[in-house]
């Protein structure tokens, strides 16, 4: 059962990956065998992180469609400042998200911001 988790985790089917591991917590509980209890918490935990990762990155790219569109109109109009102030803001709302700056949209504002 660990191996279909694993391979529904590979495949990008969380929900059966954490189905599985569900039941094989439950399967080690009535066994009353911990160590596999910790580890597919541990699983489950590994999931929930990429799919909060996943999600960030989605809200990210849709946050700077809008940002693009509101700094190319600053610039147009001059608001140099105004327009760098909300890139500014943006790069700290995300600052701790490690794939931030590998997001092609995110790499192109900050290079014409600079």
């Amino acid at each position: 059962m660990e191996n279909l988790a694993q391979n529904s985790y590979l495949s990008g089917d969380y929900h059966k990956a954490i189905s599985y591991a569900e039941e094989i917590i439950r399967l080690a509980v009535q066994g009353d065998v911990k160590s596999y209890v910790k580890e597919q918490e541990k699983f489950i935990n590994v999931i929930a992180d990429k799919l909060q990762r996943e999600y960030l990155v989605s809200e990210i790219k849709d946050v700077i469609t809008g940002i693009q569109s509101l700094y190319e109109a600053l610039i147009k109009t001059n608001r140099v400042q105004k327009a760098h102030k909300i890139v500014e803001d943006f790069k700290a709302r995300y600052e701790d998200v490690s794939e931030f700056e590998s997001i092609p949209q995110v790499q192109e504002i900050i290079m014409k911001d600079n």
